[in-house]
């Protein structure tokens, strides 16, 4: 491995770090903190798409936190909640995405050092 795919290597590995430490932090949302990892997602998705179905209370009127304490929504707070939650974590996705390819379309130590890989959303 040469120098310049080192330091690739070695970028994106601090990379995925820190998408990996701001999945873990989760999503702040009124005060609360939501898990947003991938299992977490999948299930808002299924939730918020029957909620918007029509399907009253498929969120069960409330919903837990990281740490594991419910909060009490009706049907609108919940399509509220989650939509935030997703939202918060496709742009995360996406800032995630967008700096790998930066490093790896980078051609030289420099460049790939001056990708900015402190990811935002989340929290």
């Amino acid at each position: 491995m040469n120098e310049l795919e080192l330091a690739r290597h070695l970028r994106r590995g601090q990379l995925n770090e820190n998408f990996r430490a701001k999945i873990k932090q989760g999503h702040l949302f009124s005060g609360w903190l939501i898990s947003f990892d991938d299992r977490a997602v999948s299930r808002m998705a299924t939730v918020l798409a029957e909620l918007r179905a029509g399907e009253s209370g498929a969120h069960g009127g409330f919903w837990i936190c990281q740490d594991n304490e419910r909060i009490e929504l009706n049907d609108s707070e919940a399509v509220f909640l989650l939509a935030s939650a997703i939202t918060a974590r496709l742009e995360l996705d996406q800032a995630y995405l967008e700096a790998r390819d930066e490093i790896n379309a980078a051609t030289t130590e420099e460049e790939i050092l001056a990708v900015e890989i402190e990811i935002g959303g989340g929290s």
